[in-house]
């Protein structure tokens, strides 16, 4: 019988002398994340909109233009590109990068409703919209149905053309890819957000009533809505997208080839040595499978929402939220979260809810730093040294 001591000792050898991202910290932090942060709240506070005897909208969007064009058209062209993904990722017998980015930012779309309530945004009551079984301590009205299509559609042009603009721009003055991303991310996220949301606001499919900070009134000019100038436009929009942009990293060249997220969670250990992704592999460079690895691709798509789902989390949706309250209680008007009559602050009915929140958030930055930390300091992990050489 091996000795305590041995086994402790083999335990620590693997623990230092690891491949990739810890999978005990990503499973045990997103599990204890989605309990203490997302779904222990649902059940400890009262509805803000549940005593209310009808719900309040903005004038600017009780009657928008061309409801048509996200009711109906966006959804149907995202719907094609959905189809035109899946032909891909069949007849390359793997996930595309399109295939994964799409379906990944399409996963998060549920806990837009969250950031809306942080930065007063308010949709149009005339759109279809969806319901969810549950309601957060902070949500919205009206939730539109387009946003799960509208996540995958927004999210993933904005990577094409700000990884496209990257490599012209890397090209134009040899900056590394890092540099590139990071200088250009600021303008190119405002400008793509004032374009999209800009249009958004005037048409009035929804508006930002009261705008937090200084912000254009559309009506002005034949508008309907409010586009805030600062908030989220230039805080805290902008950080998610250039964030995922820069560590997804391009389209690979060949769709066989593992990207950031598959070395950084080792995921080639799940592939046959048959398959020209795997590391063992030997044959024809390039090659087809001969078959879908099926285990390896659904955990690759799982890695990939994870990233993004922590990613959206704790870089758009908590700063959102983090962001009106400290901006009300500023400005004088309490630390609640402001008195708004389109979305209500929410009441807990006990101090259970605020240290489960509290305690959740605590959590998942802690699982983020400790994680990094092993990422980026055992240099023992031949995954992590290529992942770190890409990146930087």
């Amino acid at each position: 019988m091996k000795s305590n001591a041995t086994v402790m000792n083999r335990l620590s050898d693997k623990f230092r002398n690891f491949k990739g991202f810890p999978s005990n910290y990503v499973f045990w932090g997103i599990l204890l994340f989605g309990l203490l942060f997302v779904v222990m709240p649902i059940f400890f506070h009262a509805d803000p909109y549940s005593g209310l005897s009808s719900i309040k909208y903005p004038d600017a969007v009780m009657h928008p233009m061309a409801l048509v064009v996200l009711n109906y058209i966006m959804p149907t062209v995202s719907l094609l590109v959905i189809a035109l993904y899946i032909r891909n990722s069949i007849k390359n017998r793997t996930f595309t990068w399109w295939f994964l980015f799409y379906f990944a930012a399409f996963g998060c779309f549920w806990a837009e409703t969250i950031g809306d309530w942080g930065i007063n945004l308010t949709y149009s009551p005339a759109f279809f919209h969806y319901v969810l079984p549950f309601t957060y301590p902070w949500h919205v009205e009206a939730n539109p149905a387009w946003m799960p299509f509208g996540y995958g559609f927004f999210w993933g042009i904005h990577a094409f053309v700000l990884l496209w603009l990257t490599k012209w721009i890397m090209r134009k003055t040899q900056w590394s890819f890092t540099k590139s991303v990071f200088i250009f991310a600021l303008p190119f996220g405002y400008l793509w957000d004032f374009a999209f949301e800009g249009l958004a606001t005037y048409c009035g499919w929804w508006t930002y009533t009261p705008a937090l900070g200084p912000y254009i009134h559309w009506p002005l000019i034949g508008g309907l809505g409010n586009f805030p100038l600062l908030f989220p436009a230039f805080f805290p929009m902008f950080i998610f997208p250039t964030f995922i942009t820069f560590f997804v990293g391009e389209p690979l060249k060949t769709p066989y080839s593992p990207g950031r997220i598959e070395r950084l969670f080792n995921l080639t250990k799940l592939l046959p040595n048959t398959h020209p992704g795997s590391p063992n592999y030997t044959g024809v460079p390039d090659a087809r499978p001969s078959s879908f690895a099926w285990r390896y691709e659904l955990t690759r798509l799982l890695a990939w929402w994870l990233v993004f789902f922590v990613s959206f989390m704790t870089l758009m949706i908590v700063p959102a939220n983090i962001l009106r309250y400290v901006y009300y209680g500023l400005a004088g008007a309490g630390w609640s979260g402001g008195t708004v009559p389109y979305m209500p602050s929410p009441v807990f009915t006990g101090d259970v809810t605020t240290w489960v929140v509290i305690g959740g958030m605590a959590l998942l930055i802690a699982v983020i730093v400790i994680g990094v930390r092993h990422v980026w300091t055992h240099k023992s992990s031949k995954a992590t040294n290529e992942l770190a050489d890409n990146i930087i």
